[in-house]
């Protein structure tokens, strides 16, 4: 019998046992970790925002990952990829860092292939809501290139981990 498309495989293995770099000061107890699968990608829309379905609790506050489909400066049609965090119970002028690494999962190609782009922002609170992430993760014809491994029956993984601290 022949091994299940990584698709369907635990997650898990996809994503690999050892977690990424943490910053010199954090902990693995100090960080959280989401592992999103976007689907039907071929019908995302441009300039629309898409919200993971998933959120983890981490210092008082919901954190998920969500995607867009934009159009940038060379006119290419861009997938960009982001962490956003609710933040409704702050204090004026607070201000929130944080450490955090993006990974697209290469769904045919294991570790070798995945694209990770890494960060360290700090932002004042506002809006009732946070984000960071990258507008250029890839050109959203490769993404979809069955030949690039980052899209299976439409979908593809996004895992982030990431370090909050109120400055």
């Amino acid at each position: 019998m022949s091994e299940a498309p990584p698709r369907y495989q635990d997650i898990n293995k996809l994503t690999g046992t050892r977690d990424p770099a943490t910053p010199a000061n954090a902990t693995a107890a100090q960080s959280a970790k989401i592992t999103q699968v976007f689907g039907n990608l071929s019908k995302m829309n441009l300039d629309t925002n898409y919200n993971g379905e998933k959120t983890v609790k981490y210092q008082g506050f919901e954190w998920r990952l969500s995607a867009k489909r934009a159009v940038r400066e060379d006119d290419e049609i861009w997938l960009g990829l982001f962490l956003d965090a609710s933040l409704h119970k702050f204090a004026p002028g607070e201000k929130y860092s944080v450490d955090h690494e993006i990974i697209l999962m290469n769904q045919l190609k294991g570790k070798t292939g995945n694209i990770t782009r890494k960060a360290t922002n700090t932002f004042p609170a506002h809006n009732g809501g946070l984000g960071w992430g990258f507008l250029e993760v890839i050109k959203f014809h490769e993404l979809l290139s069955p030949s690039s491994g980052f899209v299976l029956d439409d979908s593809m993984i996004v895992v982030c981990k990431f370090w909050a601290t109120r400055c």
